[in-house]
């Protein structure tokens, strides 16, 4: 029997799968998508030096909020890899989940905007490009 918990468990898992075609996992695709592909001018306009404080503010601020989205949907991908049989277990399946090309990708992309620093850190940006491996199948 499958608790309420379990159900919403589920629901996530199947909405964050490409062979889903419904008209959320459709939406949500098509968002990260358009993020994916708006991050790169943003990432452009952030190293750009003549930029007055109301531009760098806002990019600032929209590179926070793209960045909350992959980092959220890289959690609920983690949070539900369970419900894949070969990820069952709840902490070696994770682990296991983790490790694969796929989500390394999606880790390194969004860890620029949490990490400190600059250099390598943004450099570890292009990732966001690579993201897009994951919806190629779902456009």
């Amino acid at each position: 029997m499958d608790t309420p918990l379990h159900s919403v468990k589920r629901y996530i898992y199947n909405i964050l799968q490409f062979n889903n075609r419904s008209k959320v996992t459709t939406a949500l695709n098509t968002l990260i998508i358009t993020l994916i592909l708006l991050s790169v001018p943003v990432d452009v306009l952030e190293s750009v030096q003549d930029v007055s404080p109301a531009v760098k503010r806002f990019i600032y601020h929209l590179d926070l909020a793209m960045s909350l989205v992959f980092a959220l949907e890289y959690a609920l991908r983690l949070i539900t890899c369970t419900e894949d049989p070969r990820f069952k277990r709840p902490i070696w399946g994770r682990i296991k989940y983790m490790c694969t090309p796929l989500m390394l990708i999606d880790l390194f992309a969004i860890s620029p905007f949490f990490i400190l620093g600059t250099g390598m850190v943004r450099m570890l940006r292009v990732f966001r490009i690579l993201m897009l491996m994951r919806y190629t199948n779902a456009i």
